[in-house]
Order: C-alpha cells, then sequence, then structure tokens
C-alpha cells in the first residue's frame, strides 16, 4: 500500500508506490525511514560492502563507499553459478528512474530529499559447462563459464579404429547421438563423450577375432559377449539361429550392414523347444538397429520376441511371434513387451497373443517408453474360455507417447465362454498415455463363436484414460454376428475416460444382428471422458441400433461436428 517510500522488486528491477505483484513468491523490499537498502538484480552474488540488507539510521550528510569484488562471484549453495558484477542500479524515494553506474563501486552520500534509497548491484550470471570424453576420442572443447544463453557447441571425435557412440550426463534432449552438440547455456552440466570399436558377425567369417569380415564372428551371442562398453556389433547378410535368448545390460549397438529385409534373427520352430524370446535390452544406450525378428514364442511371461526395458530398438521388423498358453498365465506382449525405452521406425506385424491368460498387446504391450514412426498391423490378441482379451495392437499402461505411426488391420477377439474383448487397435487405460498423430485404420473387434455373448468394445480405441490426439480413427469395425445376445460398442472409439482431441473419426461401424451394437463412432459413457475439436461422419451401425456417429452416455463433447 501506499506509505512515505517506494516498493522495490529486485527480480524485475520495477520500482512502484502502491504496487502489488501478481507473483507472491517473489522478494518485495519496503523501505522506510532514513536508510539506504543493498540488493541484487538476481542472485545474491558476493559478499558486497556494506552487505546485502538494510543500513538503518543514516543522517544528512552520512558519505561511504559501497562496492563489490571485481573478481567473478560463485554462489554458495552451487560453486557452479557465478555472476560478474557489471554495474549498479540506485533508486531513491525521489524518483523512479534510477542512475545507472558501470563500475564495482559507488560512493553513497545521504540527503535528506531522499531519505530512502535503493542500490541495485548488477550481476552477468554465468554457468559452468565441462566436457570430457574417455581414452578412445576426445571434444574440441573442455567448456568453462558460458553467460546464460551463449550458444555452446562442441564436437566429438574419434581416434583411429574407434567410432563415435553417444555422449552421457547432461545432454541436452534429443542430442544424445549427435557427434554435435549445440544447445543454449542454461544450467551446469557434466557432458561425456564415449567411443567405441566394431566387431563383425557374418554366416562365413572365419570367427577369429571379429575384427574384420575376414575373421569375422559366426555366433551373434559371442559377439555380445565379447563386445566392450559402446562397442559396435555389425552384422552381415544372412539369417541367424539363436538357441536362447540374448540379454544385453551394457551399452553396445547390434546393427545389421545392410537392413532388415536381409538380415533375419530367429528362433527355429514353431512351437517346439526350447520356448524363448530372442531379446531383452535393459539399458538405456543398448540398440538394436535393422533386423527381421521373429520365431519368439513364450508360453507364460511377457515379450514374444523382445523385452525392451530401455535401449531403442529402430529399424526393426517384429513379425510372426508368439505368446500362447492353454491355461491361465500372464500373457502380454506377443511382439514387444516394453516398460521404458524406444521403437523407432519398426514394424510390428502378425503376433499373437492367445490363450485363457487374459492375452493382452499383441503387437506391443507397453507401461512406458516412445513409440515412433511404426507399422502395427496385423497383430491378434485371443482369448479363449472364461479369459477376454485387451489391445490387439497396443496395450498402453504408463507413461507412453505413441506418435507419427499406423495402427492398421489388428483384431482382438473373444472365443469363449460370454467374456469380452476390447481395443482392436489400441486399449488405453493410463492418464499419462498419448497417442498423437497417427492413423488407427481397420481394427477390429470380434468375436469366434455365434453363440457365446461377449462384450466386444472400441474396434479402433478402447480408453479409460489418456489423449488420443491429431489422429484418424478410420474404417474399424466392431463385426457383424448372426446369432447369440452379445454386444458391441464404439466402432471407432469406446470411451469412459480420457480425452480425444483434433482428431476424425470417419468410416467406422457396429454391425449386428441383434439390438446390440451402440455407437459406430464414438461411445462415450464416463464422467471424465471428453471429446475436443473432432469430426464424426459417416460411420454406420446396425439398422435396428442407435448411435451412427456417437451414443452418449456420460461425458463431455466441445466443438464437434457430427456429419452421417
Amino acid at each position: 500500500t501506499a506509505g512515505d517510500g517506494n516498493v522495490f522488486n529486485p527480480v524485475t528491477g520495477a520500482l512502484k508506490n502502491n504496487a502489488t505483484w501478481v507473483d507472491a513468491t517473489l522478494p518485495v523490499l519496503y523501505a522506510s525511514g532514513e536508510n539506504l537498502t543493498i540488493g541484487a538484480q538476481s542472485h545474491l552474488y558476493g559478499s558486497p560492502t556494506p552487505p546485502y540488507g538494510v543500513v538503518e539510521g543514516l543522517k544528512q550528510g552520512s558519505n561511504f563507499v559501497c562496492s563489490v569484488s571485481s573478481e567473478p562471484q560463485y554462489l554458495e549453495a552451487d560453486g557452479r553459478y557465478r555472476g560478474v558484477c557489471n554495474g549498479y542500479l540506485w533508486y531513491t524515494n525521489a524518483a523512479c528512474s534510477p542512475v545507472a553506474g558501470n563500475g564495482n563501486s559507488f560512493n553513497y552520500l545521504h540527503e535528506s530529499s531522499y531519505p530512502m534509497s535503493l542500490l541495485v548491484w548488477q550481476w552477468k550470471p554465468e554457468i559452468e559447462i565441462a566436457f570430457e570424453s574417455d581414452t578412445k576420442g576426445n571434444v574440441s572443447t573442455n567448456g568453462g563459464w558460458y553467460k546464460v544463453g551463449t550458444i555452446v557447441t562442441v564436437t566429438a571425435t574419434s581416434n583411429s579404429g574407434y567410432n563415435f557412440y553417444c555422449w552421457t550426463g547432461d545432454v541436452p534432449e534429443g542430442q544424445r547421438y549427435n557427434e554435435t552438440l549445440v544447445f543454449a547455456a542454461d544450467r551446469p552440466r557434466n557432458i561425456t563423450a564415449h567411443f567405441g570399436g566394431s566387431f563383425y558377425v557374418a554366416p562365413d567369417g572365419s570367427g577369429k577375432d571379429g575384427l574384420s569380415w575376414e575373421s569375422a564372428f559366426t555366433n551373434l551371442h559371442y559377439a555380445v559377449a565379447v563386445a566392450g562398453l559402446y562397442d559396435e556389433i555389425i552384422v552381415s547378410n544372412g539369417v541367424y539361429t539363436l538357441t536362447n535368448e540374448i540379454v544385453i545390460t551394457k551399452p553396445i549397438t547390434i546393427r545389421s550392414f545392410n537392413g532388415r529385409e536381409v538380415t533375419t534373427i530367429q528362433r527355429l520352430g514353431e512351437s517346439a523347444a526350447p520356448l524363448f524370446r530372442l531379446f531383452t535390452l535393459d539399458h538405456t544406450d543398448a540398440i538394436i538397429d535393422g533386423f527381421t525378428i521373429t520365431g519368439g514364442w513364450i508360453n507364460s511371461d511377457v515379450g514374444g520376441a523382445v523385452k525392451l526395458n530401455d535401449g531403442i530398438l529402430r529399424n526393426a521388423r517384429v513379425t510372426e511371434n508368439n505368446i500362447r498358453r492353454g491355461s491361465d498365465a500372464i500373457l502380454l506382449g506377443a511382439g514387444i513387451w516394453m516398460e521404458g525405452g524406444r521403437v523407432e521406425n519398426s514394424i510390428i506385424s502378425n503376433n499373437q497373443a492367445s490363450g485363457t491368460g487374459a492375452p493382452t498387446g499383441g503387437g506391443i504391450y507397453a507401461t512406458g517408453g516412445v513409440i515412433d514412426g511404426c507399422e502395427i498391423v496385423g497383430n491378434e490378441a485371443w482369448g479363449s474360455a472364461n479369459s477376454a482379451a485387451y489391445g490387439a495392437g497396443i496395450y498402453i499402461g504408463g507413461n507412453v507417447l505413441v506418435i507419427n505411426s499406423t495402427i492398421a488391420s489388428n483384431d482382438v477377439r473373444q472365443g469363449g465362454n460370454q467374456l469380452s474383448s476390447y481395443g482392436g487397435g489400441i486399449y488405453m487405460n493410463a492418464a499419462a498415455g498419448v497417442v498423437s498423430n497417427c492413423l488407427i485404420i481397420a481394427n477390429t473387434a470380434d468375436q469366434t463363436r455365434a453363440s457365446d455373448s461377449p462384450a466386444r468394445r472400441g474396434a479402433g480405441v478402447y480408453m479409460t484414460a489418456g489423449l488420443v490426439t491429431h489422429s484418424r480413427i478410420v474404417s474399424n469395425q466392431i463385426s457383424r454376428v448372426t446369432q447369440g445376445a452379445g454386444t458391441g460398442y464404439g466402432g471407432g472409439v469406446f470411451m469412459t475416460g480420457g480425452t480425444l482431441r483434433n482428431s476424425l473419426i470417419y468410416r467406422n461401424e457396429a454391425l449386428h444382428a441383434s439390438l446390440g451394437t451402440r455407437g459406430a463412432g464414438l461411445y462415450v459413457g464416463g464422467a471424465s471422458a471428453r471429446v475436443e475439436n473432432c469430426t464424426v461422419t459417416r460411420n454406420l451401425v446396425g439398422p435396428i441400433d442407435p448411435g451412427d456417429g456417437i451414443y452418449m452416455s456420460a461425458g463431455t463433447i466441445v466443438n464437434t461436428i457430427f456429419q452421417f
């Protein structure tokens, strides 16, 4: 409130009388009496004379020198932040315009015409950024002190016989595998460049030492065992048959030389023993790049082909893998089970989770990680007996991002005793799950035995939570049956929660011969379900059933177009 002095905000540099700041967390100094307040524009660097605070009891003619060190001053809490003084601003209660100076000292003379004043030291903040490399290469700079906002550039260069692998430490987002880092200095960082050698695998290698194509290993298991940290294993064209699972717990890359079309890693036989998945990745910098991975088969557990705890699977085709059991068991992710890491630019096709253990995630079962630029096509989750089935294409059960991908022609099916099939394309069951810029097309929720009465929900997407945005949900179908009392809701999307935003729901179907289908485009049936800025058009429900475009019992619809 108004008084006999001005209120100063040292963060913004504003000086006002009778002022209010919206952000109550900002420090505010109120000057009163015959005094001088010492402050700082940003952090309280160094130990000025007089010290930060209020110099009380001044009289007319009081005269002294205020100063700070010309050397960099460090924050006590963290020695990797420092400030260099580049002047001061002096405010008085006589005027709101300050007197500016460039030095690190100020001769103060107290006068009654401005009994209250404020000296604000101006500091140029700097942060420390350090770069280093391992012994197999070097970096273009070791770093140092940088003014906040400065563009920092550093390049990693390998020694002869080695290759750059990655950066570790406080690496800027998305640049971990770039040889050159470019970023704005924003906080202290320690960043290390890593380099590795190369081993080779080929069907006709001599197996001597793996250091060239002529002396290449023939056994992929052996190459993984021999490879050191940050090494790369380069695999020639061919079909490589594993006799047991490869588990990767260190930073190495296994890369095909000519891509997935000509390089296959398989388990021999269909249901013949031994049964195992082909890979487990369990390190942030473990990478598999450019293979067809097929023939994985497990009877109970997770991940028919690949178990991705962390790491990267890229440019792969994961196809014709199985997870199935004739009795109750865990059946999660016939193609891939993932709790972290990334699947990039890959095709996940024709994998099947089936049995009585609630088969879930025919293509991918994910509780964490990123799926980017992938095709998830022709996968199946088939329940039997008293078992439901969930998410033939992808099951999302955690902090998962699916982006720039196609989810097509996947089938969730129930072939048993009156239980249910949910989510032909995607089953979303997590508030942190996000599907963005995807095409979800021609997926089905089906039943095998017409005499049973299962519930089929969400041929395209079944969601209880999460966000689907900027996506196209097209030509998905809850299949037509000619007998039985089963129900089919949500040909395009069935939602009891979550948000569907900025998306097209087009030409989906929910077909049935009896009074059992609802909402060919959308079925919205939960208070927390929300549809925003969507277009719902040309969807088809059975001839005597309600809701071609939408069937809604609860939820919210905002700015959405319905066309029939």
